[in-house]
């Protein structure tokens, strides 16, 4: 990102750490406890941000770095397209298919381009994960509308 857009950004957290901060006052101390702490922290490293764009401002460098940083927008976008498609293959087709297909999807999604590799990792995920908690745990995983 460009030094403009960085500090926009870090103001942006920076109120955004003292909203939560100031929401966390009306919760019992308790339960305020760790959200307060991520607000500072997220303040502090908002404060980091802001300083860092400030230093670059105006550099060659920043130039090329915006441009490799937009190469990764697309990637980015489609992971988060297939964590909303998850959620709803999740309901009709269950876990097994849902997972597959979304492994897949991000596998692919990233610039592998292995596809046999990419495939065989999915299923090793899956298959993974599905052992752990179905079998070993006792944690049912959604069957889907179709499957149950």
């Amino acid at each position: 990102m460009d030094w403009k857009k960085d500090s926009y950004l870090a103001v942006f957290l920076l109120i955004l750490s003292g909203f939560i901060f100031y929401r966390t006052m009306e919760m019992p101390s308790a339960s305020a406890f760790f959200p307060e702490l991520l607000s500072i922290l997220l303040a502090v490293l908002s404060v980091l941000l802001l300083i860092s764009s400030i230093r670059k401002r105006g550099t060659e460098a920043d130039n090329e770095q915006a441009a490799k940083e937009e190469k990764l927008v697309l990637p980015v976008v489609l992971i988060i397209a297939s964590l909303i498609l998850y959620g709803i293959l999740l309901q009709y087709f269950g876990f097994i298919i849902a997972t597959l297909v979304v492994v897949n999807f991000v596998i692919f999604a990233t610039g592998y381009k292995k596809y046999i590799k990419g495939f065989l990792i999915a299923c090793t995920t899956t298959s993974v994960i599905f052992v752990v908690f179905q079998l070993l745990l006792n944690v049912r995983l959604p069957a889907g509308v179709f499957f149950s």
